[in-house]
């Protein structure tokens, strides 16, 4: 199992379950939470799933981000 931590925010521990593509090429492994505030707050983001056991992440943090977007 993948033990990569979440970069997306100072002091997190929680597992990276997803990487934030920003366009300028930066890659930030994430958590589902600070993954969605951080690609709300990439203009023109992308986020994929990291290898392993992450089925759904993805989608969860493209629409937590939407919903971040949208104030909801």
């Amino acid at each position: 199992m993948d033990t990569t931590r979440c970069e997306a925010a100072e002091g997190c521990t929680a597992p990276a379950v997803v990487k934030i593509l920003a366009p300028s090429g930066t890659e930030t492994p994430a958590c589902d939470v600070h993954g969605a505030h951080l690609l709300a707050a990439t203009c023109n983001g992308k986020v994929y799933p990291l290898p392993g056991e992450h089925d759904g992440y993805a989608t969860a943090v493209w629409y937590g981000a939407q919903a971040i977007k949208q104030g909801d």
